[in-house]
């Protein structure tokens, strides 16, 4: 199978959740890259088999991302 990156983001309110799915998926997702924003990734960081690479905060990453997308129109 190919190697994917996945990205995991979820609002705070959807955290326990977004925790909850890595868990219960972790066999598959410990078989790809995972990156997250610092919340969501310190999140799923100590569910064992799974290495999270985390950026920015939400907001932060946001802005950031939308600006570099801003300038590539």
């Amino acid at each position: 199978m190919r190697r994917l990156r996945i990205i995991l983001i979820a609002h705070d309110g959807k955290k326990i959740d977004l925790v909850e799915w890595a868990r219960f998926n972790a066999g598959t997702l410990g078989r790809h890259e995972l990156i997250a924003t610092a919340a969501t990734g310190d999140a799923i960081r100590d569910i064992p088999g799974l290495t999270v690479r985390t950026l920015l905060h939400g907001p932060l990453w946001r802005r950031r991302a939308s600006g570099r997308a801003h300038r590539h129109r």
